[in-house]
């Protein structure tokens, strides 16, 4: 609304606030009128600007799609002047997939409803406060982003098992290509209409499937680094992969952009490669500390901080302390 409504009355345009009271509240009682039985929204001042009121008023659970001639499916580029400069093909979006994810158009459109594009170029225009494209996509402090918004779904619980313990930023070795699947810049205008959704590209980019068959992937593993005073701790590890694999399964983001099930390995072995056999965390973590490099854990650090860090940033719940993991030592000798 913002794009056309001033804050103040203008020539033939009226006030943001006109706009909306006429609009919203026109809209609750026309509804209303149609049948008493309808729920609407407010129709009074505090049905809105109340705080209890607002409270009590519930929820539509499948509110109409809001249509600004917005397409379903887009293939995002740069500004038409500066395609055949671009090194990168376009990205393939879905309208129609995040509007059900955000309250407003503006968390990505923060200023007006025009293209991306139309205010931000490879090098910048005044338009755009001076900020580049690639900037304004890439940007990880930023909610307007593609990235930035990204960025924050990996803190929630589900996902902050693995993304916490990583570096933020850190993208997969294919991550450019997941997003950059459509044509080259320059082909677009001869090629755009053969591309009408999303599913299009699903599974294009995947190279990564699960590179180990069941009989490779032990059902447990065993940590002995502490047996001078525990038992060997016996960690699920076919159960926490099954689990991984269930919570990117059931997030469309994580479907879409993990690629496939082999990047559930780097959760743990954070440092491997994508599709190749993973290293014992001793090829990388010495016993005792190395204190010529201290920012790598020794082994003893490594598992503690891998294992409970996944399990604080997962709220669960369980070992609630070093017996849950380590069994009392057993004196084998006496017995």
């Amino acid at each position: 609304c913002r794009d056309c409504h001033a804050a103040a009355e203008e020539p033939d345009k009226i006030s943001l606030r006109t706009a909306a009271h006429q609009a919203c509240i026109t809209c609750h009682r026309d509804v209303g009128r149609a049948g008493s039985d309808r729920a609407t929204g407010p129709q009074t001042c505090a049905g809105c600007h109340g705080l209890e009121r607002q409270l009590a008023i519930s929820r539509v659970e499948d509110p109409p799609r809001l249509k600004r001639d917005q397409p379903d499916f887009v293939l995002l580029s740069v500004p038409e002047a500066d395609r055949e400069s671009s090194k990168l093909n376009t990205v393939p979006f879905s309208h129609v997939g995040h509007e059900g994810f955000n309250e407003t158009c503006r968390a990505c459109h923060h200023q007006t409803m025009q293209p991306c594009s139309d205010c931000h170029s490879l090098l910048g225009r005044a338009e755009g406060a001076g900020v580049t494209l690639q900037q304004a996509m890439h940007d990880l402090g930023s909610d307007h982003s593609c990235v930035g918004c990204h960025e924050a779904e990996k803190t929630t619980v589900e996902c902050a098992g693995c993304h916490a313990l990583m570096e933020q930023g850190r993208l997969s070795e294919h991550a450019c290509e997941i997003c950059h699947a459509g044509p080259q810049p320059d082909r677009l205008e001869q090629v755009k209409s053969r591309y009408t959704s999303l599913d299009q590209f699903r599974g294009g980019v995947s190279r990564d499937r699960l590179h180990f068959a069941d009989s490779d992937i032990p059902e447990t593993v065993t940590i002995g680094v502490l047996a001078d005073k525990y038992e060997p701790a016996v960690m699920p590890h076919l159960k926490i992969i099954n689990t991984l694999k269930t919570h990117i399964n059931n997030n469309k983001i994580a479907a879409y952009f993990h690629g496939g099930e082999s990047v559930v390995c780097q959760g743990c072995h954070h440092n491997g490669s994508i599709g190749t056999k993973p290293a014992l965390c001793e090829n990388c973590h010495g016993k005792p500390f190395n204190e010529i490099d201290p920012h790598k854990p020794g082994l003893y650090g490594a598992y503690h901080q891998q294992c409970l860090g996944c399990h604080q940033n997962m709220n669960i719940q369980k070992p609630s302390d070093c017996f849950g993991c380590h069994a009392e030592k057993v004196d084998r000798a006496a017995r």
